[in-house]
């Protein structure tokens, strides 16, 4: 290999979705940061950010230093890292071994991410992920509740529910009956 294709080119993705909390942003600028500080002379490094579309933050450049602040994602509703990952690959300076580092909590909303990840390898571009970790929330949830198949109008019956929390808490469990016409 000659010099030039030692250089490398390094696109960092950052998901900007809701799911990410400011703590996993925190946790990804500050990756950044410190793999920007590990540039060698001729390799060039980028920023986007996404959502539900890729946008560029901060072109390809030598010697880049992460900005001040970058912009929010647009849309933020949805996380499409398959088209975060198109993005990168068709934003590469030529001559470069091209890297693509992707910094998210991986809740991708397309599906399309292995893809994404397929076309990637397929073009030559490494791909690494860096997981974001969100702050725990606490959360309940109702994750299943088990009646009988067929139950006659007044009849008495047992109603199982399962519930799970990530956190030690009480609640009450109110059931309804509402009839229902034929």
């Amino acid at each position: 290999m000659d010099a030039a294709s030692q250089e490398l080119a390094v696109l960092f993705l950052v998901d900007d979705s809701a799911s990410i909390s400011a703590s996993a942003t925190k946790q990804a600028r500050e990756f950044i940061t410190a793999s920007l500080r590990g540039q060698h002379s001729g390799d060039v490094a980028g920023v986007a950010g996404f959502g539900a579309r890729p946008e560029l933050w901060q072109a390809p450049a030598t010697n880049l230093q992460a900005a001040a602040q970058w912009p929010r994602a647009a849309d933020r509703k949805a996380t499409d890292i398959g088209g975060a990952l198109d993005f990168a690959s068709a934003i590469f300076p030529p001559g470069k071994v091209r890297r693509v580092v992707l910094l998210t909590d991986g809740n991708d909303t397309t599906g399309r991410a292995l893809a994404g990840a397929a076309r990637l390898a397929a073009a030559g571009v490494e791909l690494l992920t860096v997981p974001l970790r969100n702050d725990a929330a606490p959360e309940v949830l109702v994750e299943k509740v088990e009646v009988p198949r067929r139950l006659k109008s007044g009849e008495p019956f047992d109603l199982t529910a399962h519930i799970r929390s990530n956190v030690a808490t009480t609640t009450k469990v109110k059931a309804l009956s509402k009839p229902v016409s034929h």
